[in-house]
């Protein structure tokens, strides 16, 4: 039951708009979540593998992107796990161009987070592109080798009470 690669096929198809509305209806209905009260209801990954963001993008064309990478390619490929890969730095490189090209190249929104432009202040700007008001970040946490170096305590993260704006078209 691989349903990405059933989405995938399904994609390759030329004449394939109703089944990119059927497959985003099958996405949908096993991912958690529902209506609530009347508000609309919102979908998320953690992590879009990069061999399936042209299909997420195709699948769900009012999609807003999240594009979190790093800047410091060098230091990536030498963290623990990257080490291991033979040519890892440049492997990065052209995942990281790749997964830009392919987002800004879609008609869809998105925000750059590049992990060291981490800040209070770029979180809040997440904050405000997402639509949510009232709140925004006095710091953010980091994790460094096995330990939180900053607060772990929300409330001194984050200020104000947080609440969803109403969507403005276009914006």
């Amino acid at each position: 039951n691989d349903i990405c690669s059933w989405i995938g096929h399904l994609l390759g198809e030329p004449r394939a708009p109703a089944r990119v509305k059927a497959s985003s209806a099958v996405v949908k209905s096993n991912m958690p979540g529902g209506p609530a009260n009347g508000l609309p209801v919102y979908f998320g990954f953690k992590a879009i593998k990069i061999e399936l963001l042209p299909i997420v993008l195709r699948l769900f064309p009012r999609a807003q992107i999240v594009v979190n990478y790093r800047l410091a390619l060098n230091e990536q490929a030498n963290s623990s796990w990257w080490k291991r890969v033979n040519g890892s730095e440049k492997m990065l490189a052209n995942r990281t161009r790749t997964m830009l090209l392919q987002v800004q190249s879609s008609n869809h929104r998105y925000i750059e987070m590049p992990l060291e432009k981490y800040s209070a202040a770029s979180f809040t700007k997440l904050l405000r592109w997402l639509g949510i008001q009232g709140c925004s970040y006095k710091s953010v946490l980091h994790w460094k080798t096995g330990k939180m170096l900053e607060p772990s305590n929300q409330t001194r993260v984050l200020s104000g009470t947080c609440f969803t704006a109403p969507s403005v078209p276009g914006g």
